[in-house]
This record gives structure tokens, sequence and C-alpha cells, in this order.
């Protein structure tokens, strides 16, 4: 037996278990005064050689008065039962029971601060952790647990919810009116033993019932008011079965006091990691912030490099607008290329068509763009590592302008190098990005065997 540091809703102080030795399956009973262990061992001892068609033969209990009283002994000695009784200061000689005591404590504890529950409710979750002790392995048997080997068949576990979480119980029609709630919010304090349903805790009416019409977010707990007044009722309501409610009398609980944190708040050290800095860079949208930046003189360097790559590349070459045709416009795009550590690399600047402008149909007719799976690559890779292949990766700069388009494109000459002497557009001639026709057409022309059809945006 183990008594509780406070009071349950219940007014329970203390619980009592029994555990099955060979089995290894336990009970647990929440007792208000210890002197109730006698009326509940005499249940327990009916229930179990019921069951089992077996009379109890031992009890072993440490030298406790609730377990050594007249009328206590004078049952064991009617009964024929063995009275084991363990060495004062020596737990050890009843060790499975001591572990297990041990075991619903530790558990209690957890489920208690993970739910955000007030220890009011350690009935519930003490319940709660021997339900799911019996339905969970242990070292005691090899491949099954303590509910299979005390009832001969596996325990369901489907059912099994986050102890705390919020649930939302179905109301039947006859329980509420035509523009009221079908549900009622509470939270998920437990499993019936004699009801086949949940047990949940309803903080605005103060009650726990029974239900198996519910419906739960596991991901939420709801922390009930430490200043709440205890339940004055607990109500056994099952919404199956019928509309009966029980109700029984309960004693409130201890002043509760508002539980604090004690734990230094730390900031997480990354396994060790040293941090990156994560310095964000301002990047310019337009021209004309790139050049009125602090970083223009980066920014200018950075567009001379794209001009001059269009240049060798040959992308574009100056004409006049043929009747008819429509011209599109182009783009600036400024980024800032960091290392691992946050530090800049180098200032890129990219020039793109606006390809948005163009119409399907008129000015273009498919688009698509080849993107390697990674199961290309898996293969790719698990053929050389079979072959003894050496494999080479390339990265082909400015891939985009090694191919050259079959329709014509027009656009107007980028801002800031735009020569005034010559007010004439540019006839894109290769492949330029963001325009919608052939924006691999570079890649599809070094791959045999490809066709803009086997990919797909």
């Amino acid at each position: 037996m183990e008594r509780w540091e406070r009071s349950h809703v219940r007014g329970a102080e203390y619980f009592l278990t029994f555990l099955d030795h060979h089995t290894h399956y336990c009970w647990v009973y929440p007792l208000k005064r210890k002197d109730q262990t006698y009326s509940y061992f005499k249940e327990w001892k009916a229930e179990v050689e019921n069951r089992t068609g077996r009379r109890l033969k031992t009890l072993r209990t440490d030298t406790g008065g609730e377990y050594t009283s007249r009328e206590f002994q004078a049952h064991l000695k009617a009964c024929g039962i063995r009275h084991e009784l363990t060495i004062p200061k020596t737990p050890e000689q009843n060790g499975a029971a001591e572990r297990l005591n041990r075991t619903l404590v530790e558990t209690t504890r957890a489920m208690l601060l993970d739910s955000r529950l007030p220890q009011r409710f350690w009935a519930e979750a003490v319940s709660t952790a021997a339900y799911l002790r019996n339905r969970s392995p242990t070292s005691a048997h090899e491949d099954m647990t303590p509910h299979q080997a005390w009832f001969g068949q596996k325990p369901g576990v489907e059912h099994l919810r986050v102890f705390g979480s919020t649930a939302y119980v179905h109301i039947p029609k006859d329980s509420r009116k035509k523009l009221d709630s079908k549900t009622r919010k509470c939270i998920l304090v437990g499993y019936g033993s004699v009801r086949k349903g949940y047990r949940l805790y309803d903080q605005a009416a103060r009650q726990v019932l029974h239900s198996r019409n519910v419906k739960f977010d596991e991901q939420e707990t709801a922390e009930p008011k430490e200043a709440e007044a205890a339940p004055t009722h607990m109500l056994e309501l099952d919404v199956v079965e019928g509309s009966e409610t029980d109700q029984e009398e309960v004693d409130p609980p201890a002043q509760a006091q508002t539980r604090r944190s004690v734990r230094e708040r730390r900031q997480v050290d990354f396994f060790g990691v040293e941090r990156a800095n994560l310095t964000i860079h301002h990047e310019p949208t337009t021209l004309e912030e790139a050049r009125s930046s602090p970083e223009k003189d980066e920014w200018n360097e950075a567009m001379d490099r794209e001009m001059e790559s269009l240049k060798d590349n040959h992308v574009w070459k100056l004409t006049s607008l043929p009747p008819g045709k429509r011209a599109i416009g182009s783009k600036w795009v400024y980024k800032v290329k960091t290392g691992g550590d946050g530090s800049v690399e180098r200032y890129k600047a990219r020039l793109v068509a606006q390809g948005f402008n163009q119409r399907q149909g008129a000015d273009y007719d498919e688009t698509f763009c080849p993107v390697v799976r990674m199961e290309s690559l898996r293969t790719l890779v698990a053929l050389s590592t079979q072959h003894s292949l050496d494999l080479h990766h390339v990265d082909v700069t400015t891939a985009f302008l090694n191919g050259v388009l079959e329709e014509e494109v027009f656009m107007r000459q980028p801002k800031g190098y735009t020569r005034p002497e010559e007010e004439h557009l540019v006839h894109v001639q290769a492949c330029q990005k963001h325009l919608r026709p052939q924006a691999v057409a570079s890649l599809l022309e070094h791959c045999p065997g490809c066709s803009p059809s086997n990919y797909e945006v």
C-alpha cells in the first residue's frame, strides 16, 4: 500500500495494489482510509477466485497494521490462506510488489507532468498506469503481456489514447436541445473498469463521466485551473447504454496551490555543434535599389559579369520589332550567396525574361522542366558502386545559355544597360532563363533519347 501526498477528488489518500506472482497481473484500489484494506481484500479475493476457479493459498505483505488486524488475520485463518510477512525495514523480501509500486508512482508522476493536470488527479493516473502496465510487455513472460497471461487472450490496444488529452464527447439527442452543441469538451483521465468506455473529466460541470462516443485531439492538453472548486459529485454516465446517471458524494480535496516550474531554462546546445551565423543579408528587388545600397559596387560588378556572360554566349542581337510581334520585358534578380558559417561568398545578379507575359498557343506550345528524380540518382550511384565505376558530378556554368531557341522571342533591352543611340529591341536567339518554350534546350541537346515530352512541370 502506498500513500499519496495530496487527496484525490474522491477523497482518497492511499492506493492498494495486488499482484499475481505467476502472471504479474496487477489490481489497484484507491482508499480513503487504511481500514478499508480488509473490505477491498475480500472483494478482490472473491473476484480472482471466481475468475480462475482456484482458491487463494498464499498472501505476502509487509507488517502494516492494515494487514495484521484481528479481523484480517481471522479471515485468513478461516479461509486457510497462508500469510507471509516481511521483516520490518526489509522491502526486498517482497521485491515484486515493491517494484510494482515504484513503477506505478514513477509512471503517475510522468503522466501528470506531461498532461499538466493537478496532483488531485493522481488516483486516475495510477489506475491508468496499472491499466497500461497490464497491457505492456514484461520480462516475466516471453512474447506475452500480463493481461494475456491472466485472461488467456491478447488485449486490444487500438483504443489507447494520450492521458490528459482533449476529448469531445457526443451528447445524445434526448440530452440536448435542438440548437445546443452536439459535443462537450472533456479531458481523458482513464478507462472504465466495469464499463466499456473512456473515463473523462468535464471541467465545466466538474464531473467524471464514461462514454465511448468520443473524438480525441491528442496534440492538445487542457490544464484545469488550480483555483477551481472541487467537484461535489462524480457522475457515471454511459452515453451508449442509456441515460441512467449514478452519483456519489465525494470529499473536497486540500486547497490547491499553483505549480511553478523550477527547471532552469537553457538554450539548446544543438548536441555540441557550433551554431551557424544566421545573419540575414539584404537583397535588393530593383535596379535602383541595388545601385543605391551600401553594396552597390558588389551588385554593379555582379551585373557586369552577367552581361558579359550573355554577350559571350551570343544570347541576343539588336534588331527592330517586326510588325505584328510583341516584346516582353526583363528583370534583374539579386541573390547573396553565403557559406556554411553565414559569411558572404559572392554577390549574384541574373537577368531573367518576364515570361509570364507570354500567351500559350501564340508565344509557346508547352512547358516542361527536366528535374532529375531521386530514384535515377540512386540507380546511378548503385550501378557505379556495383561495377567499380568512377562517378563524376559536373556543374555547368550558365547552362541555360547554351541552347538555341526555335521560336522567335523579342525582349526589350535590360535597364541600366541600354545605349541611348541604339533604341532597338533585343532579338533573343539562345535560351534565356524564365522563357517558357525551351527552358532546357541546352540539356536536351546533349542528352540522346531525351525529348520535352518526357518531362512535365
